[in-house]
């Protein structure tokens, strides 16, 4: 009984040794470890970790995290995506705007230099002017000059011609006279008397030269012409001939053609059909066979097909019994739901009334208090990875509850929806206040519902604020695309506040998109409001900084007052400015006025009249009841996924057995299908050779051959004669060549003829012309006497008359002269200017082009500009959506994962409860490593200037912020707890050497104990108590710390469990955490060095300088009352299991 007392006792400093250090590891190694014959070499915890994890009901939770998981992972890929086009849009557009620039400038430029070349040609065309009139003046004195000595010339011409035709009637008249006189001296009796007798000689000739010509053309060519029309006739005859004889031998020639080709077919056709005929009789053969195989496969497929269709109706028998059971659990799940549902309705229809009553206001979900926010810090503070992401889901489910609260929506404020909002530079400073105290009126809304100091807005603060944000926009920072808040913008006008000036103590901002489609102060208001919401009740990405930011929580430094202000910079993000009333963040105070005067009166923030504080216990109650709503109707579904689990298998029994009797059914359809295939295959077959022996016998093959023999024969004939007929061909066509030949002679000797004929009577014509002459030779010598006297007296006239007009004319030539050879010298100046005009106007013409290239340009790059900006509007449209997607992911992959939690620990309940664990009999397991412990880390939250290595984090709405799910812990084994590093410090453990590993245990007079603690089991602890008869164990199995001794390990819970002197391990404790006080302190402006199992979650100000801790030792002393209940419950137990040992033994 006494050893029974101080296990109790033992377990007792467990668990209050665990509570008491607020998640700080135990560590004891003093404990000798015990291995005897009595104990059990497999670990009670790993089995049971085997048992829940190979559960039906934790297998399908787990496809279903995994399945959450996946749809998480693809919608935040397409948040990223859609994102990365948004980026590559939005580059898009600003190059188009770049190249609308560009195309504008290249614009003007055109436009300058066709302005320019206009200018040059207005130039040039003056400079026309002046040598235009001088060539207008020279061309008009040459056409003067030209019409008047052509008008002297025209009477030069004039006398020229007199003189011209006198002289020629002169000449002609002499000549006449000359001839008149040679012809009368030729003209005597005896020339005369000659004259006649060869005038008489000459008409001889010609009577004669007519008559043979004649006789030619009567006679001579008409009998040929005959001949050559009888020999034209002979050879068509012989042309005839020989064209049919020819035409016969083609016949023939086809005909023979014929005959062999289809001799040689038939013969082809003959051998072709007798070796189908060989190939059809194969198969024939062929065919038989397989049917007979195809009878053989039906009979045996039919009776395959009647076993199959048995064993599918016995599984539909089976099946159908534990579909009734699903259908009961989905019963279970619709009355589950629908009450979850009745008691949502309840808690809207309340939060709606309670928003009523207190305006725009801000509800915090049940369980987001004080306390909570402590428990988070000191959960995470030198916490495993396991234990710090499991505190992180434990408050990120607290705290995200608050985005589904009803009254949690902004109401809009008419006044301000009528103001315009164009930029943060448009607003009035009472403006910028007014939107300060509507800030501050929230912030301090939660404050008071957490129970910490309000924020004070002052006037200082509010400049504070508008200088940072104006270095913002100098710096052209968006918080988007750096990733992290402007620290030099911060930290520089921190130090010209007089304020620490080591890194962003101050900042809470908003990104851009909360304000990016502001139109009024009202939708200003409304993006205060949903950046402040979300901050509160979706933080986890940023480690829940900027929720204890907002909600004033400094685990580090005790205030009393916090001085608040509010900006907005040029690219609409939202800067929340903080600093505390502490030196630590206020270094020099004559920088940084915090008087009373710069004080700016907050409205009354207080939302706690006796009514709403009444209406709000009657909502946290409504909501607790949601939450055993929601969790009945989780256990529900659980169920039915154990039944559906269960049901699955003969599902896919029945699949299975339907498979095989759709699989035996094509059997026997396909053996029924070879069956009748092979009958209609002999049939064919068959029917092929008959109709082969029926080709061969119509062939004649004989009756072809003779064909072919008598074709030959006609074609040697037909040779023979069209040789024939072509010979005589050819000798008819040389007859009638000869004879052509003939009339061609003739014809040319009647042409020849007939031009002698013309020549004599030429000659007969001049000599009878010679003889009229010669009669009449007298009086003509004296008419033309009496003609060239007159010719000869009319040309010394006309040449006087010639004299005069060539001397009028020669001064009207030389003034031409002088007026064309003034043109001459002036008509090049106005080619030049012309040409400079020229040059000009082509210049302004290619500036015209150029300038209408530019201004198409324009048009074009205008376009183009368009059409990246639709395209980026699409693509932002898209974001939202996918946004919504992600969330929606995000909320199902933490339902799966709350669902695989309860379903395990449920599992694990079942196990304890039926005694499954190897029938109650458990032996020791191999502890894990000891963890040495360390330096807890500083918190998140407000924090001072101390430690500048504070990551900056962002927060956003929701529709454009992507943040990440906080993953769960990987579990802990025993292989990778073996692989831990023990390292000790005297000085902080009190210890002087590490221990190694091993079985941890006590062992007395009656009984063996022994722990074990499983990470893979949610963190159970399991104490076994093994009676040294063989045969008796006890397993204490203690979930209650779970989540608060996940660091425990098998050693340290058996020292302390069977530690004689309890006071010395609470003295050790006490020695860790004064070593902890000591360690976390630190003076400001100095950074710390501190070791931790895993970094605690960011947040978006640096750690605080000062420490104080009493606050956790004072929280610890609440949980006495509980530690003591629980120790009394497990002490009774201990002494009825030894009490029922001892009354066996008794008994045996």
């Amino acid at each position: 009984m006494k050893k029974s007392i101080q296990i109790a006792a033992g377990t007792a400093a467990i668990l209050a040794g665990t509570t008491l250090t607020s998640g700080l590891v135990v560590h004891a190694d003093s404990t000798t470890p015990v291995s005897n014959g009595a104990t059990q070499p497999q670990s009670v915890s790993d089995e049971l970790n085997q048992q829940v994890e190979s559960s039906q009901e934790v297998q399908t939770a787990n496809k279903a995290v995994t399945t959450a998981k996946n749809a998480t992972s693809g919608a935040q890929a397409t948040v990223d995506a859609t994102n990365g086009q948004i980026a590559v849009d939005s580059n898009a557009v600003d190059q188009a705007k770049q190249a609308v620039a560009d195309a504008n400038a290249k614009v003007n430029q055109a436009t300058e230099a066709h302005t320019a070349a206009n200018g040059a040609v207005e130039t040039a065309n003056a400079g026309v002017t002046d040598p235009q009139k001088q060539v207008n003046s020279d061309q008009q004195a040459v056409e003067t000059a030209t019409q008047n000595s052509q008008a002297g010339q025209k009477n030069v011409d004039t006398a020229q011609n007199a003189v011209d035709q006198a002289t020629s009637a002169a000449a002609k008249a002499n000549q006449a006279l000359a001839d008149a006189k040679t012809t009368a001296g030729n003209a005597t009796p005896d020339s005369i008397a000659d004259l006649e007798g060869k005038i008489s000689d000459q008409e001889t000739k010609l009577d004669t030269d007519t008559k043979t010509a004649k006789n030619t053309s009567d006679v001579a060519i008409p009998n040929q012409q005959g001949k050559v029309d009888a020999a034209a006739t002979s050879t068509a005859a012989a042309s005839a001939t020989a064209a049919s004889d020819a035409a016969t031998v083609l016949a023939m020639q086809k005909a023979q053609t014929d005959a062999s080709s289809a001799a040689s077919s038939a013969k082809k056709s003959v051998t072709d059909a007798q070796a189908k005929l060989s190939d059809y009789n194969t198969s024939l053969a062929a065919a038989n066979a397989a049917l007979k195989t195809a009878n053989s496969n039906s009979a045996t497929a039919t009776d395959a097909l009647t076993l199959a269709t048995n064993a599918a109706a016995a599984a539909v028998a089976a099946a159908a019994d534990k579909e009734a059971a699903i259908e009961a659990a989905n019963a279970a799940v619709d009355k589950a739901t629908d009450y979850q549902a009745q008691v949502k309705a309840t808690v809207n229809q309340t939060a709606v009334s309670l928003t009523g009553m207190t305006g725009n206001a801000i509800t915090l979900p049940a369980g987001l208090t004080l306390d909570t926010l402590k428990n988070y810090v000191a959960a995470t503070s030198n916490a495993t990875s396991e234990a710090a992401n499991s505190a992180a889901a434990t408050l990120n489910a607290i705290a995200s509850a608050g985005s589904g609260i009803t009254s949690n929506q902004y109401q809009p404020n008419d006044s301000a929806a009528a103001v315009a909002y164009t930029n943060a530079a448009s607003l009035t400073d009472a403006q910028y206040q007014d939107l300060a105290q509507y800030t501050a009126t929230l912030i301090n809304q939660v404050r008071e519902l957490i129970g910490e100091p309000k924020v004070t807005i002052t006037t200082t603060m509010m400049a504070f604020a508008k200088e940072i944000a104006a270095k913002y926009d100098t710096d052209n920072w968006d918080i988007y695309d750096k990733h992290a808040h402007d620290v030099p913008a911060i930290t520089a006008v921190a130090g010209e506040y007089g304020l620490a000036t080591t890194g962003n103590y101050y900042e809470n901002m908003g990104a851009n998109t909360t304000l990016s489609t502001a139109k009024t102060l009202d939708d200003v208001r409304r993006g205060i409001y949903s950046t402040i919401t979300n901050m509160l009740f979706d933080d986890a990405g940023s480690g829940f900084g900027h929720l204890m930011g907002l909600a004033g929580y400094d685990s580090l430094n005790t205030y009393t007052n916090q001085y608040f202000g509010i900006a907005l910079d040029g690219m609409g993000q939202v800067h929340f400015e903080t600093v505390t009333d502490s030196p630590s963040y206020i270094t020099d105070a004559t920088k940084f006025d915090n008087s009373a005067n710069s004080v700016i009166a907050n409205p009354d923030t207080s939302v706690r009249t006796t009514q709403s504080e009444a209406m709000r216990v009657t909502l946290n109650k409504q909501q607790a009841e949601l939450a055993n709503a929601t969790k009945a109707t989780a256990d529900a579904q659980a169920n039915v996924a154990t039944a559906v689990a269960a049901a699955a298998s003969y599902e896919d029994a029945v699949k299975t057995a339907n498979a095989e009797v759709a699989t035996q059914q094509q059997a026997v359809s396909d053996a029924n299908k070879a069956i009748s295939d092979a009958t209609q295959k002999i049939s064919d077959t068959q029917q092929l050779i008959n109709d082969t022996n029926k080709n061969i016998a119509a062939i004649n093959l004989g009756d072809k051959q003779k064909e072919l023999t008598t074709a030959n024969s006609n074609l040697l004939t037909a040779q023979t004669n069209a040789k024939t007929s072509a010979d005589a061909l050819l000798e008819a066509q040389n007859t009638e060549k000869t004879e052509q030949g003939n009339l061609a002679g003739l014809q040319q000797d009647l042409v020849n003829q007939t031009e002698t004929i013309k020549q004599d009577q030429a000659n007969l014509d001049a000599l009878n012309s010679t003889l009229k002459d010669y009669k009449a030779a007298a009086a003509i010598v004296d008419a033309a006497q009496k003609a060239a006297t007159q010719a000869n007296a009319a040309v010394a006239p006309a040449q006087q008359d010639l004299d005069k007009a060539n001397k009028a004319q020669a001064p009207l030539t030389q003034i031409l002269a002088d007026a064309k050879a003034q043109l001459t010298k002036d008509q090049p100046i106005l080619d030049a200017a012309n040409q400079v005009v020229k040059e000009a106007q082509a210049k302004v013409a290619d500036a015209e082009h150029t300038l209408e290239i530019a201004k198409n340009t324009v048009t074009e790059k205008k376009q183009d500009l368009t059409d990246a900006q639709t395209a980026l509007s699409a693509t932002q449209a898209k974001l939202p959506i996918a946004e919504t997607t992600l969330a929606e992911a995000k909320d199902n992959q933490q339902k799966a994962e709350d669902n695989l939690v309860a379903v395990r620990q449920a599992v694990l309940d079942k196990l304890i409860a039926t005694g499954q664990n190897s029938g109650g009999q458990t032996g020791p397991t191999t502890p894990t490593t000891p963890v040495q412990p360390v330096t807890p880390g500083q918190t998140d939250g407000i924090a001072t200037p101390a430690t500048p290595t504070a990551t900056d984090k962002i927060t956003s709405t929701p529709k454009s912020t992507s943040k990440k799910t906080v993953k769960p812990a990987k579990k802990a084994t025993k292989k990778t707890a073996a692989k831990t590093t023990v390292k000790t410090s005297t000085k902080k453990a009190g210890t002087t050497s590490p221990r190694p590993s091993g079985l941890s245990g006590y062992t007395g007079k009656k009984a063996t104990l022994t722990t074990s603690h499983s990470a893979s089991n949610g963190g159970t602890s399991v104490l076994a108590f093994t009676g040294n008869a063989s045969g008796r164990a006890l397993n204490v199995i203690i979930p209650a710390v779970t989540r608060t001794a996940n660091q425990l390990t098998g050693e340290a819970v058996a020292h302390a469990a069977t530690k004689p002197d309890t006071d010395a391990a609470k003295s050790t404790t006490g020695k860790n955490a004064a070593n902890k006080n000591d360690t976390t302190a630190t003076k400001p402006g100095k950074k710390e060095k501190a070791s931790t199992n895993t970094p605690t979650s960011t947040s978006k100000q640096s750690a605080s300088p000062k420490t104080n801790q009493s606050s956790s030792k004072q929280d610890n002393s609440k949980q006495v009352t509980t530690i003591a209940s629980a120790v009394l419950l497990i002490a009774a137990a201990f002494a009825g299991f030894f009490a029922i040992m001892r009354r066996r033994r008794h008994q045996e």
